[in-house]
């Protein structure tokens, strides 16, 4: 019998070992299906928090996204609105170059109309009354031009009298009348104004009388741009009409110094007319 309970204390011990060991791996099994679940749960959670913050990327992708169509859509709009104006003005642009074109086509033809006139009626160059004239408004350039057609044919007087009294004309030129009368005497009357009073003088020397038109002229200061000085003459000896030419010359050469070569004068000889 003793061997018999021998070997049963023997497995008894066998039994509690093996137990224990089970007991152990149990143990360890649980340990580790702890760890599992606890790491699958911070998988998880990282999944959800990533979860949530991709539909947060979404939602704030989209809202940009139509924030910026809204923007595109509005730059869109803004452009083919600065497109349309754009056009509009290029075809602002071209008829205005187009209108420009036909003013200088007027504007030439006025002044080749106006520069024929004065050549033709008071014998200065074309380019004197031209130049002149050259800033006057369309509406005044046609004016002139008019006028200046309406007086072809006029008597010197009649001609230098509406040449003072021709206010589109005032603006840019002066008119000085020199008349010498059949007495010999010489009428002057230096200035802009139609009614300038007038000097009658008897002059011995041409000097005297370019001495005599030079100090009228200072006194009336600096005159426009064009100053024409209309010669007329009634019966009056060949020696006074020539000394008068000669100093209407001599006070010519002498009056463009002063005036810093900024101003033009001219000399128009009108001829024949019985009064000043």
């Amino acid at each position: 019998m003793t061997p018999r309970r021998r070997m049963m204390l023997q497995l008894t011990s066998l039994v509690d070992l093996l137990f224990i060991v089970m007991f152990l791996q149990y143990m360890e099994l649980q340990d580790a299906s702890a760890q599992q679940v606890a790491a699958e749960s911070a998988r998880a959670k990282l999944a959800e928090t990533a979860r949530v913050d991709a539909t947060r990327l979404k939602e704030s992708a989209l809202a940009n996204t139509e924030d910026m169509n809204r923007r595109l859509q509005y730059l869109e709009s803004e452009n083919k609105a600065l497109q349309d104006k754009l056009t509009e003005a290029g075809k602002r642009l071209a008829v205005a170059q187009v209108e420009q074109q036909s003013e200088e086509k007027r504007a030439a033809a006025d002044m080749r109309a106006i520069g024929a006139a004065v050549k033709d009626m008071i014998g200065i160059p074309p380019d004197a009354l031209t130049a002149a004239i050259g800033p006057a408004p369309p509406q005044e350039r046609q004016k002139l031009r008019e006028r200046f057609e309406e007086l072809r044919g006029k008597s010197p007087g009649q001609l230098v009298r509406h040449l003072r009294e021709t206010s589109e004309l005032r603006k840019y030129s002066e008119v000085w009348e020199v008349h010498i009368n059949s007495d010999n005497s010489v009428t002057l009357k230096i200035g802009s104004s139609p009614d300038q009073p007038a000097q009658q003088v008897f002059v011995r020397s041409a000097d005297e009388l370019a001495n005599r038109v030079v100090a009228a002229a200072k006194d009336q200061g600096e005159p426009k741009s064009l100053v024409i000085i209309c010669l007329t003459w009634a019966d009056a000896d060949l020696r006074t009409r020539e000394q008068v030419l000669s100093g209407l010359k001599f006070a010519v050469t002498a009056l463009k110094p002063e005036w810093g070569g900024t101003k033009r004068i001219e000399l128009a000889r009108l001829g024949y007319s019985e009064a000043p």
